[in-house]
């Protein structure tokens, strides 16, 4: 697949169809194999955006269908714009700094430090149904340890490696 695009836009889609290209957006240009992972990120704004779009350009030639699966968003800026306000502060920098010293995570790495306790746990129960299970959710958690390193085999371990990437 190629030739996408993703855009943020407010008009709610469901029921106005987006025109393709007009809105903001960033597109992407590179070609991704079936279950291929593509990370797009939007330069920081001071409009919200409530909706993310994501179109691809048919050629009348080729017409083959979007197939998504695991659409992740992140939003980074609302936790920073909650802390300025519990700090009471418009500085960014101020914010890293508190988040720092309060040794406050991003939401997008705290998700992941969640999800592969809740695997560890998920996969070591003897219920039934769980062990059907515990091979995908395996996939899954090995999958989370290998977005921050290969030498990752348990959530402490994890949570060790995003505490020293962030807090450094």
């Amino acid at each position: 697949m190629s030739n996408f695009v993703v855009g943020l836009t407010n008009d709610n889609p469901a029921i106005t169809a987006p025109v393709y290209k007009e809105y903001h957006d960033v597109q992407y240009n590179g070609i991704l194999s079936a279950s291929a992972t593509a990370s797009v990120s939007f330069e920081q704004s001071a409009d919200r955006f409530r909706y993310v779009i994501i179109q691809r350009q048919f050629v009348r030639t080729e017409i083959k269908p979007i197939c998504l699966a695991e659409v992740r968003v992140f939003l980074r800026g609302t936790q920073t714009r909650s802390l300025m306000k519990l700090f009471r502060t418009s500085s960014a920098n101020i914010v890293q700094d508190c988040q720092k010293f309060f040794r406050l995570l991003p939401i997008s790495n705290m998700i992941d430090i969640r999800t592969a306790r809740f695997l560890e746990d998920f996969i070591i129960n003897e219920n039934y149904v769980c062990n059907l299970f515990a091979h995908n959710a395996q996939r899954s958690l090995d999958k989370i340890f290998s977005m921050y390193s290969d030498d990752i085999v348990s959530t402490c371990n994890l949570r060790s490696v995003i505490s020293d990437m962030f807090f450094g």
